[in-house]
C-alpha cells in the first residue's frame, strides 16, 4: 500500500518540471533495468533477485491449486517476517505516523512486536525518544497524519487519545469537512478505518456517501488501483449498508473483469506495473471476503497460462531474502513495497483484514467496561435511585467519577465539580446550611480516602452519593464537635430470623472517630446510639429510643418480604444519617399451628388450561386484615418463591405473569384472571377484599376467559372489563361541567409524579378538555421511558405514549432520545394484541399525520386493509380473528377509519359497524358487554360517533328509552367522576373513558378537531401547572407560557422553584430550547464541559449562536456559575439582536454596571425587558432566579415577534 505522500514521491519525475515539493518530498530510489535483465540492481542483490523469481507459466488446463498457492503465500509471510527479525527497524531517529504501515504489517503477521522482534538500544517505538513515545503537542495539519497515529498506536497498546498532549481521535474529527471528506480521496480511507478502529462519533453516514460518490460507474474503481484497495479495506466493516454492498459489489467486479488479458495483471496502476499498486488491490480484496487463493482469481492469459492473481504477486515482485521490489527486477523503494506486500498476503492468508482483526483485538484487551450501581441521597430524598450504569473505558479502568459523570447524564441530573470534588448535585449545594456540610461518596459502604477521580472501580461496585455534614468528630469545629451534628452511616441491627406476630426490634448505631484540637486521632471506631431515627416499615414510621432501638409491634409482623428503611432528616437542616434500606423476611411461626387465624381463603395459581396442572395447588392460607384477591396471592407467592410480574396498584394494579406465564405467550387473548367462589369480579383485583372462607383461583386464560366459563379477560389484570355501559333516564348531560368535574376528580385521585401504564389516558382527556396538566407528569414518563431504555413488549405501550405525548405538544419522534412513532410503524409485534395494536397504531400515525415510510413493516395503508379485514360478516369487529363482534371493538376501529372514508372500502366498512352498534344498543340507550352494562362501551361508541362527524342525535343511536348522552349520565357521580357499573364507585379507567367521550363530543359541537385529531396541538398548547407557582405571583404568567411552549420544565417532584438561582448551563439550555439552536456538528470544545454532560449540546450551540463566548480566552463554559444580572442582560441582547433606542437610562446605580456589560444593560431597559428591581436600580451583581429569567425571556421572545 501507499500513502498519498509516498505516490507523491512516484510522481516526482513527471511533476519536478511543474512544481516545487519542497522538502516534503525526496527523490525514489529506482534503478532502470539493463539489457541484462537486473543490470541496475546492487551486485549484492542479483542473486537473490534470480532465485527468488518463479517462472508462473503453467500448462493451459487450469485445475484447483488454491491449497498449494495458499502454502506458497504462507511461506512467503514466513521470509518476510524472518527478514525484519533479521533486520529489525530502528525507531531511534527520523520516526513518523507512516510508521503505522510496518507496524500493521508485523501486527497482521502475527508477530508480537514488542517481544519478537530483538530491538537494538533504543530502536523500539517505545524508547523514550521515539515519535510513538513522545506524542504530539500541537494539533497536525493532516488528517493522513492523525489516521496513522491513530493506527499505530492501537497496534502498540498506546493510547491515541493522551497521544503528548493531543487527544488525536477529536482532532482527526474535527477535521472532517462540510461535504463528508477529510482529505484528499487518497486519504478517505484511512481516516475511517482510524475512527472505525475508535468507534469515534463523527457523521459517518456523509463521510461514507462521499466516498461512494467518487466511484466510476464503468469500471467501478474509485480512482487508480491504491484507493480502489484502500476503499474496499475501510468500506469492508460496512457491508451491512445496501448502498456500500451494492459499491463493493462493482468494484469487485471491475478488479475481476478488467485484469490483463495476456499477463493477468489488475488494471489502473500508475508509472507500470508495480506492487505498490497491486498490494492495495489483494488487500482490499481480502477485506470484502474474497478467496484470493480460488480459482475465481485464476485465469487463463495469452502470455503466461493460468495466472492466480496473488500467486503472481508473489513470484513476480518478493525476493529470495523476503523483501518485496517496486518493479519486476527493480528494487526501487522497496521498504515501501515490502510493507505493503507483507500486509497484503497476510490479510489474504487470515481473510480478513488485519484493521478489522485490530479493532476486535482492542475491543478484548484494551477496551475495558465495567459494571457499577450508582445512587444519590439528597438533602430530602433520594435524587437517583440504584442506577446501574455501564462505564466504558480505553486502556485504563474506569473511575467511580467516570461512574457518576455517566449515571447523573442518563438521568438528566445535572451537577457541577470535577473528579477533584463534586461541588453540586441537581439543585442541592455544597454548603447550603453554612456548616462543613456537601457532598460526600462512599463504595461499597466504605470511605475510599482519595478523591473520587482517584478511586478505580471494580465490576458490582455500589457508589453511594449523600449530601451531609462531616462524619467525625473535630474538637476544634464549632459544627462538628458533637454526635448529633454528623452525618453518619447507619449500622442496622436486626433478629436474623423474624417469625410472623413477634415484635420486630431494630437497633441503628452508627461509628465515628474523634480528633482533638491539634487534629490528631484521639479515639477510633466509637459506637453511637442513634436517637429519633426514623424506621419506615410496610407504610408506617417507627422511631428508636435514646439507645437507638426502635420496636415494630408483632400485629404488624406479617408473613412476607419487607424493605425496611432508615432515615433521619432534619427540616431545615442536613440529614443526620445517609438512608439506608434493609430487605427482611418474615416467616410464619412453625409453633403457631399452620392456621395462625381463624379466618382463612382457599387460594391456588392454576395453568390447567394448557395442560400443565398446578403453579400453587389448591391450599388453605390465613387471611389478613384489608386482605385483597392480589396481596394474598403476592404474599403466598413470595413465601413459596413464585414470581409474579406486576404493574400499578389498588384498581390500577394489572398482573402480566406469574412464574414466567405471562399475557399473549399462548396467543393474543391469553393471560391470567381471578374468580372469587366461581365468579369473575368485574374490577381489579387490587381493590378486591376478601372475606373469611372465601375460594379464591387465579386461572390462565388462552381465550379471553371461555376456556374457564367467563367471556372476557379484564384490562386490569383479573378484575373487570375494558368497559362497557348502559342507564335508564332521560336527563341531557351538561357536558362542560360534567368534563370540568371528571378533571377535578382525576387531579384529586390520580398520581402524576409516579408513571404508570393508565395515567396516559388521565392526560389526553385532561389535555383535549384544555385543562391543566400537572408539569410532573412528563418528568416522571420521561424518566420512566429512559429507566426502560426505550423498550416495551406490547406495541400498544407506544401508540399510547405517543397519543399522550402528542396531546401535550411533546414530541413522540423523539421521546428520551428514542422514536415512538418509528417503533410503531416498524413494530413486529404488530398484531400481538389483536385489532388493539392495529387500532392505535393508526389513531397515534395519524393523530399529527405523521409521515411512514414506503418501507416501514406496517404502511398506514396495510394497517388499513389488514384491519378492514378484520370485520365480521355482521359488520362488527373482534378483537381477535374468527372471535364474536366486540362493541368496544367495533367503536375503536371505527374511530382508527373515521380519516379514511374517502375510500369506498373504509366507508362500506363504517356503514356496516355502525348499522351492527346500533342494533347492539338496548332501550335505555347504552350497551351491555361480557355480562354487564358498564359506562365504557357508551364512551367508546361515543368517541365513534363524533370522530365521524356524526351528532349523538342521529336516530340510529336514540331508543325509546334513551340515548348515548342520558345511558352515560346514570354512570356519572356526585363525586365528578364516573363508574364502570350503575351506581359503583367511580372508577379511574371509566372516568377516563367517560371525560375523553364527553370532550370528544363537545369538540364536535364546537367545531374543534377530533379527539384523537392533534393538528390544533400546536396552536393551542394544553396547560402545565406547577404548585409553587402561585396565581397572580411574580412570573407566573411568563412561567405558563414558555411551559406550554415547552422551553422550561418543571423538577421530578413537580414544582418549578421559581426562587432558585439560574447557573449558566441552565440558561444556555433555556436558549436553545426558545430558539431551536443546535449544537456544531464539530463543536470547538469547551475544556470543562464533558460529551456526557447535560449541558454539552446546549453550551456549544449557545456558543456558535454568539450568545455565550466562553470565560476567560473563550476555552471554558463554566457551566455551574450563577449568572448575574449584568450578564444575563448581555447575553440576552446577543441572543435576540436587540438594538439600542434613544430612550434615556433612568437606572440610579448603572454607573457600577461593568464595562463590559454596561451598553447591554442601558439596551435591555430601552427595550423595555428590564425597569429595575423595583426601588430604581439595576442591581447589576445580584444574581437571577428562575421566575426573573423566565419573565426576561418571555419578554424578549415577544420584543422579537
Amino acid at each position: 500500500m501507499t500513502t498519498y505522500t509516498q505516490k507523491l514521491r512516484r510522481l516526482l519525475p513527471a511533476l519536478l518540471a511543474l512544481i516545487m515539493l519542497g522538502s516534503l518530498i525526496s527523490p525514489i530510489q529506482a534503478g532502470a533495468i539493463g539489457e541484462s535483465g537486473n543490470a541496475s540492481l546492487p551486485q549484492e542483490t542479483r542473486g537473490q533477485l534470480a532465485e527468488g523469481q518463479i517462472n508462473t507459466q503453467t500448462q493451459s488446463t487450469q485445475t484447483d491449486r488454491s491449497a498449494e498457492i495458499r502454502a506458497k503465500v504462507e511461506q512467503a509471510i514466513e521470509k518476510t517476517k524472518n527478514y525484519y527479525i533479521q533486520n529489525p527497524p530502528d525507531y531511534s531517529k527520523g520516526t513518523s505516523h507512516s510508521n503505522y504501515w510496518l507496524m500493521s504489517a508485523l501486527w497482521g503477521a502475527g508477530t508480537d512486536l514488542e517481544n519478537d522482534v530483538p530491538w537494538k538500544e533504543n530502536a523500539s517505538p517505545w524508547n523514550p525518544a521515539s515519535y510513538w513515545t513522545v506524542g504530539k503537542e500541537k494539533v497536525t495539519t493532516s488528517s493522513n497524519e492523525d489516521a496513522g497515529i491513530v493506527i499505530g498506536s492501537i497496534v502498540l497498546g498506546k493510547n491515541p487519545y493522551k497521544f503528548g498532549t493531543r487527544d488525536i481521535v477529536h482532532d482527526l474529527v474535527a477535521k472532517q469537512k462540510e461535504n463528508g471528506s477529510f482529505f484528499t480521496i487518497w486519504g478517505e480511507p484511512w481516516a475511517m478505518v482510524a475512527l472505525d478502529l475508535m468507534e469515534a462519533e463523527y457523521d459517518q453516514d456523509k463521510h461514507i456517501q462521499y466516498i461512494l460518490s467518487k466511484q466510476n460507474a464503468t469500471t467501478g474503481y474509485f480512482g487508480d488501483s491504491d484507493v480502489t484497495g484502500w476503499i474496499l479495506i475501510a468500506l469492508a466493516p460496512h457491508l451491512d449498508r445496501p448502498d456500500v454492498k451494492a459499491a463493493v459489489d462493482k468494484a469487485v467486479q471491475g478488479i475481476h473483469d478488467n485484469r490483463n488479458k495476456a499477463t493477468g495483471e489488475v488494471m489502473g496502476q500508475m508509472f507500470g506495473e508495480n506492487s505498490n499498486s497491486v498490494a492495495p488491490i489483494i488487500n482490499g480484496l481480502a477485506a470484502v471476503g474474497e478467496d484470493l487463493f480460488s480459482e475465481k482469481w485464476t485465469m487463463e492469459t495469452t502470455q503466461l497460462g493460468s495466472v492466480n492473481l496473488i500467486e503472481r504477486f508473489v513470484d513476480r515482485y518478493q525476493m529470495a531474502d523476503g523483501r518485496f521490489t517496486w518493479q519486476e527486477n527493480t528494487l526501487g523503494s522497496w521498504q515501501l513495497a515490502t510493507e505493503q506486500g507483507l500486509l497484503a498476503i497476510s490479510d489474504a492468508v487470515a481473510g480478513k483484514s488485519t484493521f478489522v482483526r485490530l479493532k476486535d483485538y482492542k475491543e478484548q484487551e484494551l477496551d475495558k467496561q465495567t459494571n457499577v450501581s450508582v445512587r444519590v441521597e439528597g438533602i430530602n430524598d433520594t435524587l437517583l435511585m440504584n442506577k446501574d450504569v455501564q462505564v466504558e473505558t480505553f486502556m485504563e479502568a474506569a473511575d467511580a467519577f467516570d461512574a457518576t459523570e455517566q449515571a447523573l447524564a442518563e438521568a438528566s441530573i445535572p451537577f457541577e465539580g470535577s473528579s477533584s470534588y463534586i461541588a453540586k448535585i441537581g439543585p442541592e449545594e455544597q454548603a447550603t446550611f453554612g456548616a462543613w456540610d456537601g457532598w460526600q461518596y462512599i463504595v461499597n459502604d466504605d470511605y475510599p480516602g482519595v478523591s473520587v477521580g482517584e478511586y478505580p472501580i471494580e465490576d458490582g461496585d455500589e457508589i453511594v452519593w449523600f449530601y451531609g455534614n462531616v462524619g467525625d468528630i473535630y474538637q476544634d469545629i464549632d459544627i462538628a464537635d458533637e454526635v448529633e451534628e454528623l452525618t453518619l452511616r447507619p449500622n442496622i441491627s436486626i433478629a436474623p430470623k423474624l417469625l410472623e406476630g413477634d415484635e420486630i426490634e431494630v437497633t441503628v448505631t452508627a461509628e465515628y472517630n474523634v480528633y482533638n484540637r491539634s487534629w490528631e486521632l484521639e479515639k477510633e471506631n466509637e459506637v453511637a446510639k442513634i436517637k429519633d431515627a426514623a424506621i419506615h416499615f410496610n407504610g408506617e414510621t417507627f422511631r428508636t429510643d435514646a439507645n437507638g432501638v426502635a420496636r415494630i409491634p408483632g400485629e404488624k409482623a406479617r408473613v412476607g418480604t419487607y424493605e425496611l428503611k432508615v432515615t433521619k432528616d432534619i427540616n431545615g437542616s442536613y440529614p443526620r444519617l445517609l438512608r439506608q434500606s434493609s430487605k427482611i423476611i418474615i416467616e410464619e411461626d412453625p409453633d403457631s399451628g399452620a392456621i395462625p387465624s381463624d379466618k382463612t381463603v382457599t387460594l391456588s395459581v392454576e395453568k390447567r388450561t394448557i395442560g400443565l396442572g398446578d403453579i400453587i395447588v389448591p391450599m388453605e392460607v390465613a387471611l389478613q386484615n384489608g386482605d385483597t384477591a392480589f396481596t394474598l396471592l403476592k404474599r403466598v407467592a413470595d413465601q413459596k418463591g413464585v414470581s409474579i410480574d406486576y404493574i400499578g396498584s389498588g384498581a390500577g394494579l394489572y398482573v402480566q405473569a406469574i412464574e414466567n406465564l405471562g399475557e399473549f405467550d399462548h396467543g393474543s387473548q391469553s393471560g391470567w384472571m381471578y374468580s372469587v367462589n366461581g365468579t369473575f369480579p368485574e374490577y381489579s383485583a387490587g381493590n378486591y377484599v376478601l372475606k373469611d372462607g372465601d375460594v379464591l383461583r387465579w386461572q390462565y386464560t388462552k381465550d379471553l376467559g371461555h376456556d374457564l366459563g367467563q367471556g372476557n379477560i379484564p384490562d386490569n389484570g383479573g378484575g373487570g372489563s375494558p368497559g362497557n355501559g348502559n342507564s335508564n333516564g332521560n336527563n341531557q348531560i351538561e357536558i362542560q361541567k360534567s368534563i370540568a368535574n371528571a378533571a377535578k376528580w382525576i387531579e384529586k385521585t390520580r398520581d402524576f409524579t409516579n408513571y404508570d401504564h393508565f395515567i396516559d389516558w388521565d392526560v389526553l382527556g385532561l389535555a383535549r378538555a384544555a385543562q391543566k396538566v400537572p408539569a410532573s407528569y412528563y418528568a416522571a414518563f420521561e424518566s420512566y421511558v429512559k429507566a426502560e431504555k426505550g423498550e416495551f413488549r406490547k406495541v400498544t405501550d407506544y401508540e399510547r405514549m405517543a397519543l399522550a405525548i402528542t396531546s401535550i405538544g411533546k414530541n413522540p419522534r423523539n421521546i428520551a432520545g428514542y422514536d415512538f412513532i418509528e417503533k410503531i410503524y416498524n413494530n413486529e409485534r404488530m398484531t400481538m394484541q389483536g385489532t388493539n395494536g392495529v387500532i392505535f397504531a393508526l389513531l397515534a400515525l395519524d393523530s399529527k399525520n405523521y409521515e411512514v415510510p414506503a418501507n416501514a413493516v406496517w404502511t398506514k395503508a396495510k394497517l388499513v386493509d389488514w384491519l378492514l379485514a378484520e370485520q365480521n360478516g355482521d359488520g362488527g369487529f373482534p378483537l381477535t380473528d374468527g372471535a364474536a363482534s366486540d362493541i368496544d371493538m367495533t367503536a375503536m376501529a371505527l374511530q382508527a377509519l373515521a380519516k379514511y372514508q374517502q375510500t369506498k372500502e373504509a366507508k362500506d366498512a363504517t356503514n356496516k359497524g355502525l348499522d351492527w352498534l346500533s342494533k347492539q344498543q338496548l332501550a335505555e340507550g347504552g350497551f351491555q358487554s361480557a355480562g354487564s352494562v358498564n359506562s365504557e362501551s357508551v364512551s367508546q361508541v361515543i368517541i365513534a360517533l363524533s370522530s365521524l362527524g356524526i351528532d349523538l342525535e342521529d336516530n340510529r343511536f336514540k331508543k325509546e328509552k334513551g340515548d348515548l348522552l342520558s345511558a352515560l349520565q346514570t354512570f356519572v357521580n356526585m363525586d365528578g367522576g364516573i363508574s364502570h357499573t350503575k351506581g359503583a364507585e367511580s372508577n379511574y379507567m371509566a372516568t377516563q373513558q367517560g371525560m375523553m367521550a364527553l370532550v370528544a363530543y363537545d369538540r364536535l359541537k364546537t367545531g374543534k378537531t377530533g379527539l384523537y385529531d392533534m393538528g390544533d396541538v400546536k396552536a393551542s398548547a394544553p396547560n402545565l401547572s406547577f404548585p409553587d407557582v402561585k396565581k397572580g405571583s411574580f412570573g407566573e404568567k411568563e412561567i405558563q407560557e414558555l411551559a406550554e411552549k415547552g422551553v422550561i420544565a418543571g423538577f421530578l417532584d413537580g414544582t418549578f422553584k421559581p426562587n432558585l438561582e439560574l447557573n449558566r448551563g441552565e440558561a444556555a439550555i433555556l436558549f436553545a430550547r426558545a430558539l431551536d439552536l443546535k449544537a456544531p456538528e464539530s463543536p470547538a470544545g469547551f475544556k470543562d464541559v464533558a460529551k456526557s454532560s447535560v449541558f454539552y449540546e446546549a453550551a456549544h450551540a449557545a456558543k456558535a449562536a454568539g450568545i455565550f463566548r466562553g470565560q476567560g480566552i473563550g476555552e471554558t463554559f463554566g457551566a455551574g456559575e450563577k449568572l448575574n444580572r449584568e450578564q444575563m442582560a448581555s447575553v440576552l441582547v446577543r441572543a435576540f439582536g436587540l438594538k439600542a433606542t434613544n430612550e434615556k437610562v433612568k437606572l440610579a446605580d448603572l454607573d457600577s454596571v461593568s464595562d463590559a456589560h454596561r451598553k447591554d444593560a442601558e439596551i435591555l431597559y430601552q427595550n423595555g425587558i428590564t425597569l429595575g428591581n423595583g426601588n430604581g436600580n439595576f442591581d447589576p451583581k445580584g444574581s437571577v432566579s428562575r421566575a426573573h429569567f423566565a419573565v426576561f425571556l418571555s419578554r424578549s421572545l415577544n420584543n422579537k415577534k
